[in-house]
């Protein structure tokens, strides 16, 4: 599972808002107005260590992996100590508990807006360690041999795959039209095209060709590598070899997965048309992405 999108840094700077805005909402309710600066309920310490852990995660990418944890850690604590142990009749609190409604909704407000900042900096964190582990495995891009092609066969029938990739052949089921492509492909002087391995087996292709008069890049990985940040670290070494810039990019407007993969490697949405989606059976909006020579990979 990943953030949607991927814009980690604007989904935990709302985690922490709406962690902050629940407890203010508990203590409003239990103290009044009074009790967001009253030391004894503790709000203002608690969201001066959240906002820290924020901008620390802002300013110190290597340390976001502790801050994300750090941070999930205190929305742990309010929800366990805060919204649901503070709210039973237990002998060791040092106070009795009201039981009236008003209590009990601003506890389930205040349990509510900390599960935010336990979920997203716990996909951050997993995100992170998926991440380490593709570094720490071999991609590599090598010229296309004869027998990559009946993989990359396979891979572009899946129809779940040309479902996502939207403009793809006509029949992707039809053998002699795919490898007449791949013969014209392979031919063409003005296309670059390189085999992606994944720890040593075939996982998909990426090219670079003439579209309009301008350079366009794509690529092709199989479903089963799906979702281990290969995509993203092939591209990023294609763009090694294919250095000319701009270099364009196209993809269906609903791919959020390959957006995703452009975007942090660098390209930024210019412009968007509508166009027939073979494999949609219809016509859908298609976004344009441009890299520039001044841009470059994401972290």
């Amino acid at each position: 599972m990943r953030l949607p999108g991927g814009n980690g840094a604007l989904w935990l700077s709302i985690a922490v808002g709406l962690s902050a805005l629940g407890m203010a909402v508990h203590t409003v309710t239990e103290f009044g107005y009074s009790g967001l600066l009253d030391p004894r309920t503790g709000m203002v310490p608690f969201v001066t260590v959240q906002a820290s852990l924020l901008v620390l995660w802002w300013i110190r990418p290597s340390a976001r992996s502790g801050a994300s944890l750090a941070l999930l850690a205190t929305a742990l604590l309010q929800l366990i100590g805060g919204a649901v142990l503070s709210i039973l009749p237990l002998p060791f609190l040092p106070f009795a508990p009201d039981q009236t409604v008003s209590h009990y909704l601003s506890h389930i407000v205040l349990g509510i807006t900390q599960i935010p900042l336990i979920v997203i900096p716990w996909l951050q964190h997993t995100e992170g360690r998926q991440a380490s582990r593709i570094r720490s495995s071999r991609v590599v891009l090598r010229d296309v041999t004869d027998n990559d092609l009946p993989i990359f066969f396979d891979h572009e029938s899946d129809p779940a795959a040309n479902y996502m990739a939207a403009f793809t052949r006509t029949d992707p089921s039809d053998r002699d039209a795919f490898d007449a492509h791949w013969t014209r492909v392979r031919a063409d002087p003005t296309i670059l095209i390189q085999t992606i391995l994944f720890d040593g087996h075939v996982a998909g292709s990426v090219l670079s060709y003439q579209e309009g008069g301008r350079p366009e890049v794509s690529y092709w990985i199989g479903r089963e590598y799906w979702g281990k940040g290969i995509a993203t670290r092939a591209l990023s070494e294609f763009l090694r070899l294919q250095t000319t810039r701009p270099i364009y990019a196209r993809v269906a407007k609903d791919n959020l997965p390959s957006i995703r993969v452009l975007e942090k490697c660098g390209f930024r949405t210019i412009g968007k048309e509508r166009g027939l989606a073979n494999a949609r059976g219809a016509e859908i909006e298609e976004l344009l992405l441009e890299l520039r020579a001044d841009e470059g990979a994401s972290r």
